[in-house]
Order: structure tokens, then C-alpha cells, then sequence
């Protein structure tokens, strides 16, 4: 039988911060005809003093153009609690919340988000399944 090698980093909690969805006015920028998915950021939020956890934060929207002058636009803040075997430095935590943090946080947001838009009857494809991060 293979032995299975865990890795030394596991998540411990998500939770969603804070979430919002609505109407409002449509502005100069926003697409008139196309549903726009911001792609997620992601930061490192706090490293702990034992430098043996971290966590990190992932914010992204989406707006959806309705008739006439109206944009539907929704935003969540999920953060995320990672726990290490070893030892880790602000830069490796850094590292990994870009690399690593980003692509297992994002599909809870892009699941909600998308069920958002299903609860508010907007017609909105989903957010894509892995995206690149913007900044730190």
C-alpha cells in the first residue's frame, strides 16, 4: 500500500467575513452587456506568534448589468486559517496565500457568490474555477 505524505500545511477554518448583494445605479465603466467577475485578491491577514499558523483573506465581486440603468453587484470577504508542522516566516506565509491560499479559499467564494446571484434571480454565469491573484 502507498503511504500517503500529508502536507505540512492543512487549513483549520474558513469562514465568511462579510458578504453583500444588491442594486444600484449603473456607472461610466461598467460593462452594459457582459456580467464581470472580478478576479480574487488575496493577502496574508496575521501570522501567529508560534509562526506555526497564519491566515489569510480572499475579497471578490461580481456585477451583472440589468435592464435599463441598473448593475447588480455582489462582494465577499472570506478568510481562511492555516495551521503548519513546521516552522514559517512571514515571507513563506506570503508565498503560499499567493501560490496555494488563493486556489484552495476561491471555489467557496465562487460557489456563493454564484448562489447569490441564484437567490436574487440574476442571470449570471459562474465566476471562472481558478484565477491568478491580484496583488498581496
Amino acid at each position: 500500500m502507498t503511504e500517503v505524505r500529508r502536507h505540512p500545511i492543512q487549513a483549520v477554518k474558513i469562514r465568511v467575513e462579510s458578504v453583500s448583494a444588491g442594486h444600484r445605479a449603473r456607472r461610466e465603466g461598467d460593462d452594459a452587456v457582459q456580467p464581470t467577475t472580478h478576479l480574487p485578491k488575496v493577502r496574508l491577514a496575521s501570522v501567529g506568534d508560534d509562526r506555526r499558523s497564519f491566515s489569510i483573506e480572499v475579497r471578490s465581486s461580481v456585477s451583472v448589468p440589468l435592464l435599463e440603468d441598473q448593475v447588480w453587484l455582489a462582494d465577499i470577504r472570506i478568510s481562511a486559517t492555516f495551521t503548519s508542522d513546521i516552522d514559517i516566516t512571514r515571507s513563506d506565509a506570503q508565498a503560499f496565500a499567493r501560490a496555494s491560499g488563493v486556489f484552495l479559499v476561491w471555489p467557496y467564494a465562487r460557489t456563493y457568490l454564484s448562489e447569490l446571484a441564484a437567490m436574487a434571480d440574476v442571470s449570471a454565469s459562474l465566476p471562472p474555477l481558478l484565477s491568478r491573484p491580484q496583488g498581496t
